[in-house]
């Protein structure tokens, strides 16, 4: 992919039109706050796109209304602020909801109800407005008959498709996005995104939202519904001085990863750094990986692979299993304020997905789902065996 060179911005732009306009990756992706000014610039990148070569481009929404209160709306108000925008269009057929363009070029704003309907034409380029309300059927049928490039933003409200089928998969540029990238934000909404901030006057006030600042204000994920562990961040590095450190191991093989943890207690918080996290590994291996640290806790299901471990000089031990471990382990990390090291990718998805189930009638319940927990069954297993070990149920061995 080739990108275009301007001389001159027919109107005024952000760092954020900025960044859009300079990517070149297959897809582009805009996750930030609101107000952020991410879809009024990739409005922006694309009619003048539009606007400078023939180019077919497609703006998806998950539904006409949706459309017209995003999109539409902000391809207006840049058209009607721009004279040199203007003198580029040829015409706006509302009933079509499409835009052409002096050069050939037209920009359709259109939404599908299914994969089938998606399946219809081609594109140059394509934009999936809130593409956290877009189907992944639907963006994949899209997007795989597209010939250059796609963008999308979205309020990461929560994690979703974009996140597991997107990121780290695909040649992609990430720009995320706040309210301080938008010079231009009126002051009312200023006020009203700074009245989420969790501050001592703001709780007072009774306005403060954490979820809804993280999200809306510092363009973070937020929480998902029913996520088991939100008590945590993202630090740089472990803490120099531990009052205790030891690695927790989950067994996999073929479908499921071996996943391994540092994990470690300094001022009462939790500090824990990803380590393996891999399928297809030998007990060799990883012992390789895991022979240098002072004490082991894996999963007690594998005795053999313990024994096997043990044998190459690792200092390595069963977990204690029993009746409710699980809940009463997650519960107990729960307890603890969590710092994840940065660049513990795998660890942090886990975080991020792993859910309580739902009961018969949609109630979440107390019980963890079985999933997105290699690595957090590795830090469960390392937690509850120093929790044991503190009130003697295990014995001192390290």
């Amino acid at each position: 992919m080739t990108n275009q060179k301007r001389k001159v911005t027919p109107f005024k732009t952000t760092k954020i039109f900025d960044a859009n306009w300079r990517a070149t990756a297959d897809y582009v992706i805009n996750e930030g706050g609101t107000s952020s000014s991410k879809t009024y610039s990739l409005c922006q990148v694309l009619l003048l796109k539009a606007a400078l070569s023939k180019k077919l481009i497609s703006i998806v929404g998950q539904d006409m209304p949706n459309l017209k209160r995003g999109a539409i709306r902000d391809c207006a108000n840049i058209l009607s602020g721009s004279e040199w925008d203007q003198s580029q269009v040829q015409r706006w057929n509302r009933s079509e909801q499409k835009i052409y363009f002096r050069s050939g070029s037209v920009i359709e704003f259109v939404s599908f109800d299914n994969e089938q309907d998606a399946r219809s034409g081609k594109r140059d380029i394509a934009f999936f407005n809130e593409a956290n309300g877009i189907p992944y059927e639907v963006f994949s049928a899209i997007a795989s008959r597209t010939n250059d490039q796609v963008y999308l933003d979205y309020n990461p409200s929560a994690l979703f498709w974009v996140h597991s089928k997107l990121i780290g998969k695909y040649q992609y540029t990430l720009i995320r996005s706040t309210y301080k990238n938008n010079p231009y934000i009126s002051e009312r909404v200023l006020r009203q995104i700074m009245s989420w901030q969790p501050t001592e006057e703001n709780i007072k006030r009774g306005t403060a939202n954490a979820n809804k600042w993280r999200v809306f204000g510092l363009g973070l994920p937020g929480a998902n519904e029913g996520q088991v562990y939100t008590n945590y961040k993202i630090v740089e590095a472990m803490p120099k001085e531990t009052k205790w450190q030891l690695v927790g191991l989950d067994f996999g093989f073929t479908n499921d990863p071996t996943a391994a943890v540092l994990v470690a207690l300094s001022g009462g918080e939790l500090w824990v750094q990803e380590l393996i996290y891999q399928t297809g590994l030998m007990n060799d291996d990883i012992a390789e990986q895991i022979k240098g640290f002072k004490l082991v806790v894996a999963d007690s299901a594998e005795p053999k692979s313990i024994e096997a471990i043990r044998r190459k000089r690792v200092n390595i031990h069963g977990a204690i299993k029993g009746a409710d471990s699980v809940r009463s382990g997650v519960n107990l990390i729960r307890s603890y304020p969590l710092n994840i090291v940065r660049g513990s990718h795998n660890l942090i998805r886990e975080l991020e997905n792993y859910l309580y189930t739902k009961d018969r009638h949609g109630d979440y319940t107390n019980k963890p789902a079985d999933s997105w927990n290699h690595a957090l069954d590795a830090l469960r297993y390392a937690v509850s065996f120093k929790e044991l070990r503190k009130t003697n149920r295990v014995r001192s061995i390290a």
